[in-house]
């Protein structure tokens, strides 16, 4: 069976680490860079990244760059494993949030095993179902699309294995999840805009189709709605406008794809009879594609139109239009999260299960206050 990209990245990383040409404390190059000296796409260097991360050879710092860690060759004696399956180990967060979930565990002498689902629900399965063949004490899960496998990690959870839920919980299910606060973070992003003289404000989300309840998708939806009707603000039912990128039980559409429908989506908000000078993005991933599409019909940003996005992107301030966006609290997610396993090993229950964070807005060249 052919190795994973990915993993052909991490090893090729270690072995320049293990013969000296990156040392201790060396800034390594960005992931465009790496994606372009390897012939690779950003997507699989991200997910090599955070391999290499849960492992302990490189550290991450928001707004500084990633570089080589001292690190010791074996587990210490006595040292314990807490697994975190992740369906998109490129998701923008995801470094941040291993890097804090590292960090904590290994000051707890306890280590990280980092699993891919890769946007499938039946990999995330697998995954479970082999937790305690592994001898892991304890697990952090970002599932793919709720409520699928939430049978599983119930019976995980009866079992007496400790679960933290990141990102996205399962309703009903009395298991703690930490994330950010969705909701407040879209609402501080549309005042924002609104703050910035733009009456007129659209919104591009995602198609859930009623198949999936992804709850980060409708708390920035809702938290959109919130800030527009507290501003006496009307949402034209052709000012929200959903991306068909359908979640299917085993995998996501690609990411060209996914490219394609967040430009044409993008086009048929500009073609409105009276279109909105300002658009909040459900996330930076669409970003690229949107920019372009505002480009093509010969539109100024943020002049003619203002755009803002949600997570802040490693790539979001180097775009051609450096993005406004909010930043999730990628680090500190992760520490909480390993705060909670570990005092749930102690055999804590949980004060809360619902933990949301703030996060913090990054304003940037795309929504620059103009008079309108």
């Amino acid at each position: 069976m052919k190795t994973p990209r990915y993993l052909e990245m991490k090893h090729l990383l270690k072995e320049r680490i293990r013969r000296g040409e990156y040392k201790v404390g060396d800034r390594l190059p960005s992931e465009n860079e790496l994606a372009s000296q390897l012939g690779i796409s950003r997507h699989t260097v991200l997910k090599g990244m955070a391999q290499l991360m849960a492992e302990g050879w490189i550290e991450r710092y928001q707004g500084k760059g990633t570089f080589v860690a001292r690190r010791s060759e074996g587990s210490p004696q006595g040292t314990r494993t807490v697994a975190l399956i992740c369906s998109d180990l490129s998701a923008p967060p995801i470094l941040h949030i291993v890097a804090g979930v590292s960090g904590f565990l290994k000051d707890q002498r306890m280590e990280l095993l980092l699993l891919d689902s890769d946007h499938s629900t039946a990999r995330e399965a697998e995954h479970l179902d082999g937790l305690e063949d592994r001898g892991v004490v304890g697990a952090l899960v970002w599932p793919h699309v709720p409520p699928a496998n939430r049978d599983r990690v119930a019976l995980l959870r009866d079992r007496g294995l400790p679960v933290v839920l990141l990102d996205r919980g399962f309703a009903g299910l009395p298991v703690p999840m930490v994330g950010v606060d969705n909701r407040a973070g879209a609402i501080e992003v549309v005042r924002h805009l609104i703050a910035c003289g733009h009456r007129k404000i659209g919104h591009i989300t995602v198609d859930q189709a009623g198949k999936h309840d992804v709850a980060p998708v409708a708390d920035r939806e809702r938290g959109y709605r919130e800030a527009m009707a507290e501003a006496g603000l009307a949402v034209p039912e052709a000012y929200v406008q959903r991306v068909p990128v359908k979640f299917a039980e085993d995998a996501m559409v690609s990411d060209s794809l996914r490219e394609l429908f967040a430009y044409e989506t993008m086009h048929r908000l500009l073609n409105l009879s009276a279109p909105p000078t300002a658009i909040f993005l459900l996330n930076d991933i669409f970003a690229p594609s949107c920019l372009r599409a505002i480009a093509t019909q010969g539109l100024r940003i943020p002049e003619d139109v203002a755009v803002a996005g949600f997570d802040n992107d490693f790539e979001a301030g180097e775009f051609p239009i450096p993005l406004t966006s909010y930043a999730q609290p990628g680090r500190e997610i992760g520490q909480l999260a390993g705060q909670l396993l570990s005092r749930m090993l102690d055999g804590h229950a949980p004060e809360t299960l619902v933990n949301l964070l703030p996060g913090r807005l990054i304003v940037r060249h795309s929504t620059v206050c103009a008079h309108l």
